[in-house]
């Protein structure tokens, strides 16, 4: 996946993709979780947590479209 070297998630972002990953994608909880003993302003661990949140929103998205078509 490529990432978009901007893309900075918040703190409340980065929340709500690991409780996400909890739940939903225990793969990307424990890469997420390799990296996160490292320091907040490591580039290795702000890369990490842009991954992770990247999968929840692309889940997320996912799982609206499946919703509304669901629904319809």
């Amino acid at each position: 996946m490529h990432l978009d070297h901007a893309f900075r998630p918040t703190t409340d972002e980065i929340r709500c993709a690991i409780l996400w990953a909890l739940d939903h994608d225990r793969a990307a909880l424990v890469e997420h979780r390799a990296s996160a003993h490292l320091s907040l302003r490591s580039p290795l661990r702000r890369a990490a947590d842009a991954r992770l949140v990247r999968r929840w929103l692309d889940a997320s998205a996912i799982s609206s479209v499946l919703a509304c078509a669901m629904a319809a």
